[in-house]
C-alpha cells in the first residue's frame, strides 16, 4: 500500500454521511470509521480494531490511544505526511481522527455539512494536532 493508494480510498469516502459509530462508505461512518473503512481496504485483518464501536460521543481518550497505538505507529508531528492519520483533541474529553492529505486532510466531522470532506487544516485547528499516527507497512515510494 502506498500514501497515494491511501489517499485515493480515502477519497471514495468524501460526502458520506456523518453518523456516530456508522461504518460503511456512501451511508454514515464517523471519524474512527473513515479510517476503519480505508484500512480496511488493505489490511481486511484488522481483528478488534474495526470492530470497536463501544465508544460514546465523548469517548475514553485513554482507551482510544490505547486502540490506536496497538494498531499505529506514533511518529513526530514534523513528519506527517499524505496518507498518515492525525489526530486532534478539541476539549478534555474529545478526538478527532483525520487522513494527511496534500491540501491538508480528509475527516468525519458532525459539524460543517456532517459528512466527509476534504480540506485544508484551519489555522486553529493547527495547535489540536496532539499525535500523528503512521500506517505499519506503507511504501514511502
Amino acid at each position: 500500500m502506498t500514501r497515494e493508494e491511501i489517499v485515493a480510498e480515502a477519497r471514495t469516502w468524501i460526502g458520506t454521511p456523518w453518523k456516530h459509530q456508522g461504518r460503511l462508505k456512501g451511508r454514515s461512518c464517523d471519524c474512527l470509521g473513515l479510517i476503519v473503512g480505508v484500512l480496511q481496504k488493505f489490511e481486511p485483518d484488522l481483528r478488534g480494531f474495526k470492530d470497536t464501536r463501544d465508544y460514546s460521543h465523548t469517548p475514553d481518550v485513554r482507551e482510544a490511544e490505547k486502540l490506536l497505538e496497538t494498531y499505529l505507529a506514533k511518529i513526530p508531528r514534523e513528519e506527517a505526511k499524505p496518507g498518515d492519520i492525525l489526530r486532534f483533541y478539541f476539549d478534555k474529553d474529545s478526538l478527532h481522527l483525520g487522513f494527511v492529505t496534500q491540501k491538508g486532510m480528509i475527516h468525519a466531522y458532525n459539524l460543517a455539512g456532517r459528512k466527509v470532506t476534504e480540506h485544508a487544516i484551519p489555522p486553529d485547528w493547527q495547535c489540536k494536532i496532539v499525535r500523528v499516527y503512521r500506517i505499519p507497512g506503507i511504501n514511502d515510494q
